[in-house]
């Protein structure tokens, strides 16, 4: 699937999540996400990367029986999570900060 197609495929079943966004401002939203989260799981040497909702990245090293010279190398493994579809209008917009507070 094409981030077009994944973009036009939210947007019909899930309107209100990219209300107020153009086709090319969602596509862009979706590959920075996905690149955060790719990063997310480069910097992970061993352990998991979850994101709640949709699964979980266990990152592990292979046994020691590869060959002398052999790059070191990663497993990835992905888990999907359990399907939850939302509710209608489950869709919030984000808390404004409040006075004072440091981000």
């Amino acid at each position: 699937m094409k981030v077009l197609e994944l973009v036009a495929a939210v947007r019909a079943k899930h309107p209100a999540a990219l209300a107020g966004l153009s086709d090319p401002a969602a596509a862009r939203l979706l590959r920075i996400s996905l690149g955060m989260l790719r990063e997310g799981v480069d910097a992970c040497e061993e352990g998991k990367v979850v994101l709640q909702g949709f699964g979980t990245f266990n990152v592990r090293k292979p046994k020691a029986d590869a060959p002398a010279g052999a790059a070191p190398k990663r497993v990835v493994r992905f888990v999907a999570a359990k399907a939850v579809e939302p509710k209608e209008g489950a869709v919030k917009a984000a808390k404004p900060a409040k006075a004072g507070k440091a981000a």
